[in-house]
């Protein structure tokens, strides 16, 4: 067992409560119990480098949550999707996804056990009856039947280069679903190699949307460099079935003989 959040402090939660537009205050008490989580897990187990709550809020759940805010395709104004939240470490952004998207059936693949586990008591803490989590391998997992073209958006955050999360990510796609991937400033160069890994896999990109942590530190009070870097949400369209049963295929592979 890792922590509960009976455990976590009552002082420390008056401090300082997550706020994020659009969401309930049910909904921010949530995030806010998962932040106290994460902080007592953090203390026994490497589950992310940030630790602090300020930035918990910020870099992970605000962060998580962006696509909901700075985008405007009608797939996140739906009341409910299917979607899988590929190496999902401790459940960001699948879990935050699911938090504030009630109706959203979302499954959370990680391939690290105590990562899983983390997950599934947040889950269970926090009522997500939304939610699956499955340890795994995406690259595995994205052969097997119930996951193969079964979902309308896949998620990666932080996870590997476009070019592998183009390979391992839209196998799991239906036809028009979404690849939705959290990038750096520096996008550009990742977009033109993935060109190839785009027309085998019938890929398309749909948008770049570049956004700032800024607005929502404001949102959340908290401060923040003015020089703080942009980061980008890379969306890309799944145009039509794969018949080949060929990609993924495995990591060694994925990651030294890039498509």
């Amino acid at each position: 067992m890792l922590v509960s959040v009976q455990q976590c402090s009552c002082h420390d939660r008056l401090l300082m409560k997550f706020t994020f537009p659009s969401l309930s205050d049910h909904q921010c008490e949530k995030f806010s119990n998962f932040a106290e989580m994460l902080m007592q897990a953090n203390l026994q187990y490497n589950l992310t480098a940030v630790r602090n709550r300020e930035e918990i809020y910020l870099r992970h759940f605000a962060d998580s949550l962006m696509p909901l805010s700075v985008t405007d395709l009608d797939l996140f104004k739906r009341k409910a999707i299917s979607m899988i939240d590929i190496g999902s470490g401790a459940g960001l952004p699948g879990l935050a996804l699911a938090v504030a998207r009630g109706g959203w059936s979302v499954t959370s693949l990680e391939a690290t056990g105590k990562k899983v586990c983390f997950q599934q008591q947040v889950v269970d803490a926090l009522d997500l009856a939304n939610v699956r989590v499955i340890q795994g391998r995406a690259e595995e997992v994205a052969h097997e039947a119930i996951y193969r073209e079964r979902f309308h958006l896949v998620t990666a955050r932080a996870v590997a280069s476009l070019t592998a999360l183009v390979e391992i990510g839209l196998p799991f796609l239906r036809p028009n679903g979404l690849l939705l991937v959290w990038k750096g400033p520096a996008v550009e160069k990742e977009i033109d190699q993935a060109g190839h890994a785009l027309d085998l896999l019938h890929g398309e990109l749909e948008q770049v949307v570049e956004y700032n942590l800024r607005e929502p530190a404001s949102w959340l009070d908290v401060p923040v460099n003015e020089d703080y870097p942009d980061f980008n949400l890379v969306m890309i369209r799944k145009t039509s079935s794969l018949s080949s049963q060929k990609y993924p295929r495995n990591y060694n592979l994925i990651k030294n003989q890039p498509l």
